[in-house]
């Protein structure tokens, strides 16, 4: 049975898997369309779940290598790349060494925004009131500043991909 993170993704994927055209209702007239696709790369590696990581985040990893959500096709700067565990650790590691005033224990980099330099936080600190909560944190901001986005990794991602991959949360 497919949990219900999966499930979304594949759908997602699904849907989206050929490029669509995307006109978003705050385009001016003279942008382009954008045309956006998804794709995913299953694990086909055996995935040691963890305590320490949210139900939804273990689901993702067990099921998917990496994940591509709402990409813009001919350049590819939009979209969100979710990363893989490998891709997860590695960026995790910069971010304490590049932000370590920002940064809490618990925070796993799990997602980067292409076009920009936002990346998506999950909560990983199982002692912590926010565990398994969402978090974008911006560059040029202080965590303060940061757009807490979900309570779940799924919660994000229903809404995500309920706005077509817009940053809703800039709205």
């Amino acid at each position: 049975m497919k949990s219900p993170i999966e499930e979304l993704i594949r759908n997602t994927v699904d849907e989206w898997a050929t490029p669509q055209s995307k006109i978003y209702a705050d385009q001016i007239d003279n942008v382009p369309n954008v045309m956006v696709f998804c794709r995913s790369e299953d694990n086909s590696e055996d995935f040691a779940r963890s305590a320490d990581l949210p139900n939804d985040l273990n689901d993702f990893w067990d099921s998917f290598l990496s994940a591509d959500l709402f990409i813009e096709s001919r350049y590819q700067q939009g979209g969100l790349k979710l990363l893989s565990v490998a891709e997860s650790n590695e960026a995790t590691r910069d971010f304490v060494q590049n932000r370590s005033t920002d940064f809490q224990q618990g925070d796993r980099i799990i997602g980067a925004f292409l076009g920009d330099l936002d990346c998506l936080i999950a909560r990983c600190d199982s002692g912590s009131k926010d565990f398994g909560s969402v978090i974008v944190a911006i560059p040029d901001g202080f965590r303060h500043e940061w757009f807490i986005v979900g309570d779940s990794l799924t919660a994000f991602l229903r809404q995500f991909i309920a706005n077509d991959g817009r940053k809703y949360w800039e709205q």
